[in-house]
């Protein structure tokens, strides 16, 4: 007897677990918020774009890696293309002779060399790029200027116990163009590059500098000094130029 009731006790409880079991469930069931269709497309979109956005972002940073990665292999290298070997004599013929013989390979090079490192997308948009590390359109052209350091120059030689040596490569095109020849609302600035309408001429240029360590004893201030002079030499050379073409600075 005392059996029998013993198994009737069970399973009234397992009946009445199995009961309060649903009713949780339901009670769950009627807590959760209902969302419509809208809702669900707006939740999957928002998902995709989180997706979307870490995956653009880890593409970012490979970029990154691989522009860190060129500039490192460039400081290696020690890699100047615009830089040439020029060996001046005493004479002055001599010298101009020299000069007239490498003139055209120089601005060949000059602009070969802008024209596939600084490509113009739009020439109405200011672009800027700097890129600097230590080492051991189709617009035709208006003007082609190279500039570089002479190698060995026995008129005028370099005594590296006396002076710190600096190279300077230097190419510089300009380009033309009618900036009526497009109106587009996309780009604001092109009315504050020529507010007249007319002719608008872009610069490119590159700039390679180079400081060699001198051959005697020179403070850390005066170096820091002549690096910082290197670095700025740029700008000098812009001044100048917007000197000579009368355009103000922006």
């Amino acid at each position: 007897m005392v059996v029998t009731c013993h198994s009737s006790l069970q399973e009234e409880i397992s009946r009445l677990r199995l009961k309060v079991m649903r009713l949780t469930a339901k009670v769950a069931a009627l807590n959760t918020p209902t969302i419509s269709a809208e809702e669900a497309e707006l939740a999957q979109l928002m998902l995709q774009h989180t997706a979307l956005a870490a995956i653009a972002r880890s593409q970012q940073f490979q970029v990154a890696k691989a522009q860190s990665l060129l500039t490192q292999r460039m400081s290696e290298q020690n890699w100047n293309p615009l830089s040439t070997s020029i060996c001046l004599g005493k004479e002055s013929a001599e010298r101009r002779a020299a000069l007239l013989e490498i003139r055209p390979q120089k601005l060949l090079n000059a602009y070969e060399y802008i024209t596939s490192a600084c490509p113009l997308e739009d020439t109405m948009v200011p672009q800027y790029s700097d890129e600097r590390f230590e080492t051991g359109s189709s617009q035709e052209p208006r003007a082609v200027i190279a500039i570089d350091s002479v190698d060995q120059d026995a008129l005028h030689p370099y005594i590296a116990s006396e002076r710190v040596r600096r190279e300077i490569s230097v190419a510089v095109l300009l380009t033309a163009n009618d900036s009526n020849a497009k109106e587009d609302e996309s780009y604001p600035s092109a009315s504050s590059m020529s507010e007249d309408g007319g002719l608008v001429v872009t610069m490119r240029r590159v700039t390679f500098l180079k400081l060699h360590n001198p051959e005697f004893p020179v403070s850390k201030a005066a170096l820091q000094e002549l690096q910082m002079d290197v670095a700025l030499w740029s700008n000098l050379a812009l001044k100048t130029m917007r000197d000579v073409l009368k355009v103000p600075p922006k």
